[in-house]
């Protein structure tokens, strides 16, 4: 493993260790790692790895038992049957979450507008490049964290700690959905560029194209699921 710069650091951290898994340099059941070590080795504080390791677990990488480590979960690339027989029996929750994912991000991005301050809108930016660079590598893991970042940054932006809390409790039910998602790569193409869109509209302060963007990108999201539904497995 690499050292790993001073910036961004959590997300770095985050990149490299998903990377590791996800090449096959750890396997399923394999022990990370302890923090000691990874602290050494990628020259980062304590509190960094464990709060990357907290990540890891939520994007279901690792499970972290007590007293024991970390340690990986099956990371293997999940079939179509897999993604179309996930996407079934959760239909109608996704649909829910959906339709509250419509109504909060809409809300957000005029907020975001209103009153995002020149870092954050500077962060989502940074964030939309970051998914940009990851397509290529094709870890649905890594484009799912990255995809649920270049929304929470979003929501940050709108500086209404309630609606940030809303989006967080949405975003923590969508990490199944998002990963399953990233894994078919027509997808990541449907999420690159109505984020292009979305951002530009931020950035111009064009609050009405930046809803229609939004609604437009939950709309597609929503279909990408109907056709995996329908398409069966392939």
């Amino acid at each position: 493993m690499r050292k790993i710069d001073k910036i961004s650091i959590t997300d770095k951290v985050v990149e490299e260790l998903s990377t590791l898994v996800k090449s096959g340099e750890y396997q399923a059941g394999d022990k990370l790692p302890t923090e000691e070590a990874l602290r050494n080795t990628l020259g980062v504080g304590r509190s960094t790895v464990r709060e990357s390791l907290r990540i890891l677990q939520t994007l279901g990488l690792v499970e972290i038992r007590p007293g024991r480590g970390a340690f990986v979960l099956d990371n293997s690339n999940y079939t179509n049957k897999m993604v179309h027989d996930w996407f079934s029996e959760n239909k109608t929750q996704v649909e829910d979450l959906m339709d509250v994912r419509l109504a909060i991000e809409t809300m957000a991005i005029t907020l975001a507008i209103k009153k995002g301050k020149p870092e954050q809108i500077a962060k989502i930016r940074a964030i939309h490049e970051s998914f940009k660079d990851s397509i290529d590598k094709g870890n649905n893991i890594e484009l799912a964290r990255l995809d649920d970042a270049f929304h929470a940054a979003i929501m940050e932006a709108t500086n209404n700690p309630y609606l940030v809390r809303m989006g967080f409790l949405v975003s923590e039910s969508l990490i199944e959905y998002r990963k399953r998602s990233f894994a078919v790569s027509e997808n990541i193409v449907h999420a690159l560029a109505p984020h292009e869109e979305i951002l530009t509209h931020i950035i111009r302060k064009e609050e009405q194209a930046a809803v229609k963007a939004m609604q437009s990108h939950i709309a597609c999201s929503l279909e990408d699921m109907m056709n995996l539904i329908n398409g069966g497995e392939q």
